[in-house]
């Protein structure tokens, strides 16, 4: 007679007990993960900067490098510093004028919502745009780096709040020409001989403020990270190592949309090198500084539509192409290095530009767990020959309904747990 295979209740009681600590530290330390991850990636200090009838910038700082985006009216958008940082940058264009948007913060994978996120756009100015001019200088670390990827915040009392980044050369260029007043109602005029704040917020968080004059904005003398410098006070140009700069055009960028007539035209080359802009029918020359940097802005209006920029110097040549928009059309986020839609869009893109750079969302597969099954056991009702002398019956030996309990209770917490963590 073959004797009948069973896994005592025990057995499947102890697997029950070990299961259940495993599947509390798991659930437990998911818990610790998610609190650490959802408070390191919080976003703080977040700012509305450079607001215009059709534009804006939202700057914002988590306190580990996390992956930001923006979704705004269902559009994801991503940052501009494109990898995790500290510091994050987000410049949206395209915005209808005078209009009110709310955005959602979606950082360290979690969505954020506040009563404070949200934009109103300026007014479509009636008068023309000011002739042009540039708030622009340097920012190095105390080592004489370049303080790439830095924020500069630039506050004067009339106008709204503005920013720029640092390149990778460590200059920063904000437009005063396309500024808007404080209260977004025209653009902003500037008055010489005001006094000014610049803020620089460095991507290790670091702060560095210093007090300026809108008379000294072309160029602001060079910043220095962590030397902070009070009312009164000045600040001195730094004797910077000598850089091999190449051509470079910083504004435009390629496949933007441009909504004034006479945009500032800027970048940077060798040292005293002449630079020839051709732009349409215009042909013209300007010299870069001593620093290699170089800026020019057309004396008439542009054309509406496509326009294509080259610029020479020397045996260097740099070609952009870029749209003049009138009149700004529904919200449609272009794909610019400045600002890159992630989703797809069903809104259209204007068909005058050529390429656009729509990044392919990547799908982030999530593991299934398969619980591991073990063999059920099979039992052949044993034949009893003798009838026991019991008035209570016979009692069930190998009973394994208990064990199967156990073993599928087990299974499903360590899964729950797993699903938790992941």
């Amino acid at each position: 007679m073959k004797k009948e295979k069973t896994i005592p209740t025990l057995v499947g009681l102890a697997i029950l007990a070990v299961s259940l600590i495993v599947g509390l530290l798991l659930t437990n330390d998911t818990r610790i993960f998610s609190s650490r991850a959802s408070s390191d990636c919080s976003p703080k200090d977040l700012k509305i900067t450079n607001i215009s009838h059709y534009s804006a910038t939202v700057s914002l700082t988590t306190n580990t490098e996390c992956s930001v985006n923006l979704s705004l009216n269902g559009r994801i958008m991503a940052d501009t510093l494109i990898q995790p940082d500290k510091t994050h940058y987000f410049e949206l264009t395209n915005l209808n004028p005078n209009t009110d948007y709310t955005f959602d913060v979606i950082s360290g994978g979690k969505s954020y919502k506040s009563d404070n996120y949200k934009i109103k756009t300026a007014v479509k100015p009636q008068s023309t745009t000011p002739t042009s001019r540039l708030a622009w200088g340097k920012v190095f670390y105390q080592d004489l780096r370049p303080a790439a990827n830095s924020i500069v915040y630039l506050s004067i009392p009339s106008a709204a709040p503005l920013s720029g980044l640092v390149t990778n050369n460590g200059y920063w260029y904000i437009s005063l020409a396309t500024s808007f007043n404080k209260n977004l109602t025209d653009w902003f005029k500037l008055v010489d001989g005001v006094d000014e704040t610049i803020e620089v917020l460095a991507p290790d968080l670091s702060r560095t403020i210093v007090s300026g004059n809108t008379s000294k904005n072309n160029p602001v003398p060079d910043i220095i990270i962590g030397q902070n410098v009070g009312l009164g006070g000045s600040f001195e140009q730094v004797t910077q190592v000598p850089l091999q700069k190449s051509l470079s055009v910083i504004s435009p960028k390629e496949a933007e949309i441009i909504t004034v007539r006479r945009p500032d035209i800027f970048g940077n080359a060798a040292s005293h090198a002449i630079v020839v802009v051709n732009l349409g029918d215009i042909k013209d020359s300007v010299q870069a500084g001593s620093d290699g940097s170089w800026h020019w802005y057309p004396q008439v209006d542009l054309p509406p539509g496509s326009n294509q920029l080259k610029v020479v110097a020397g045996e260097e040549t740099v070609v952009r192409n870029f749209i003049i928009s009138v009149d700004s059309g529904s919200l449609a986020f272009t794909a610019s290095e400045s600002a890159r839609l992630i989703s797809p869009t069903s809104t259209p893109i204007p068909s005058t530009i050529t390429s656009v750079f729509t990044p392919t969302p990547t799908q982030i597969a999530t593991p299934t767990v398969t619980p591991s099954t073990s063999p059920r056991p099979t039992s052949t009702p044993a034949v009893r020959t003798a009838k026991p002398a019991t008035d209570g019956g016979v009692p069930a030996t190998g009973v394994i309904l208990p064990t199967i309990g156990s073993l599928l209770g087990a299974l499903t917490l360590i899964g729950i747990a797993l699903v938790l963590r992941l």
